[in-house]
């Protein structure tokens, strides 16, 4: 009855992206597997380090800058430490954009990993 009610509680078809780890991006880029990286930091912040192969698109140009996107391609979004890059995800989720994952804690996690970065 409560289902009847309330309806179910699953979030498989609607949830927005999903959390990939540093270990795991690594091991992507390591098999050639080339994921869509999009930086969603300050041009400022990019230039002092990012991940190869990165692509800069600020947070707050989402709105504006959004179609620059391909949205049949998978992307993994980045930013300092996550909140940035996971309120991009639910931002470009919104627009439209599916296969969308967040880089759990960030560019921070990316170099306590020692994983290197580039200017």
């Amino acid at each position: 009855m409560f289902k009847t009610l309330f309806g179910s509680r699953t979030k498989s078809a609607t949830k927005a992206f999903e959390n990939i780890s540093v270990a795991q991006l690594k091991a992507q880029i390591e098999a050639g597997e080339s994921p869509m990286l999009i930086d969603v930091r300050s041009a400022e912040e990019f230039a002092s380090g990012h991940i190869a192969g990165a692509r800069l698109l600020p947070l707050g140009t989402i709105p504006a800058r959004h179609g620059e996107l391909p949205q049949n391609r998978p992307m993994i979004i980045t930013c300092r430490s996550g909140a940035r890059s996971r309120m991009a995800c639910e931002q470009l989720h919104k627009l439209g954009y599916t296969e969308l994952q967040n880089l759990s804690g960030g560019l921070l996690a990316w170099q306590k990993a020692g994983f290197a970065t580039v200017r």
